[in-house]
């Protein structure tokens, strides 16, 4: 993938991660996004950072007390080097522990 494709498919799951949490969040959420860089920090101290490696061509994913997670995009999803995991599928499950009901995202 060329870099100013992979740049462009980045800035838009970043808007739309940052619409939709704040969509379902609005009042237990504070999100910023500087640049390439996603902050999501909830009202009861759980913070996660979204952001890109253009220069590899990755996207990552920490979370606090769990950790960090590397993506490659392959077939229209991201897709966690080490497990396989799908991003939208983690992230969900990451809302749905730190906010306490069940979050499905969906990008």
């Amino acid at each position: 993938m060329k870099d100013s494709d992979f740049s462009i498919l980045i800035d838009k799951l970043l808007e739309d991660v940052e619409d939709r949490i704040n969509d379902l969040f609005s009042s237990e959420v504070d999100t910023a996004k500087s640049g390439n860089v996603l902050s999501i920090k909830f009202d009861n101290g759980c913070n996660m950072v979204i952001n890109s490696q253009n220069s590899i061509q990755e996207l990552w994913f920490a979370v606090s007390n769990i950790g960090g997670f590397h993506y490659k995009y392959n077939n229209g999803k991201w897709i966690d080097n080490r497990n396989g995991l799908n991003f939208t599928d983690l992230l969900s499950k990451c809302c749905t522990d730190i906010i306490g009901r069940e979050v499905i995202l969906e990008f």
